[in-house]
């Protein structure tokens, strides 16, 4: 990916560096690299030309929530989702930007719509979650479909971590 983001600088191929930045991300995010994560979208926004994209966007989500900035993490993942909206085909990436809403959601004991971003989640064509954790979500929708609240914050504040852990969030 770095090769051929250097690819993209030397020839001036926005389009390609565009495609790296905003890829580049989800290795970091896996891994827990914050500040990778932070230096690629700064060097991103500097780029001449270059749209911030709605992964950007959703990157920038996930940062602001590693960060504890609740209202920023909201405001970027929501832009990005709404962004997502306007395309024609689905997008399997809209993790990116749902599990820092789900994080700030259940932060502020938001469940209903926290349970809305799960929901979404779990729709096609997201990227396949781990079974863990899908079965987990699963298992809230239940809760939830169930009236059982309490029981549905208890099993999101054990989605949350393990979801981190995982590198989704």
């Amino acid at each position: 990916m770095r090769a051929a983001m250097n690819v993209g600088e030397e020839m001036g191929h926005v389009l390609l560096l565009e495609r790296c930045l905003s890829f580049l991300p989800f290795i970091f995010r896996q891994r827990g690299q914050v500040e990778e994560v932070r230096r690629v979208i700064t060097r991103a926004l500097t780029v001449p030309g270059m749209t911030l994209t709605s992964l950007l966007l959703a990157h920038r989500g996930w940062l602001a929530w590693r960060d504890g900035e609740m209202d920023k993490a909201e405001e970027y993942s929501k832009a990005a989702l709404e962004e997502w909206q306007h395309q024609r085909q689905g997008n399997p990436h809209h993790w990116a930007a749902l599990w820092p809403l789900i994080g700030v959601m259940l932060g502020q004991e938001r469940l209903s719509e926290a349970m809305h971003y799960v929901r979404m989640l779990l729709l096609p064509p997201e990227q396949h979650v781990p079974e863990a954790l899908k079965n987990l979500l699963e298992t809230v929708v239940q809760a939830w479909e169930a009236e059982q609240h309490e029981q549905v914050y208890l099993l999101l504040q054990h989605a949350v971590p393990l979801a981190k852990e995982q590198g989704y969030l």
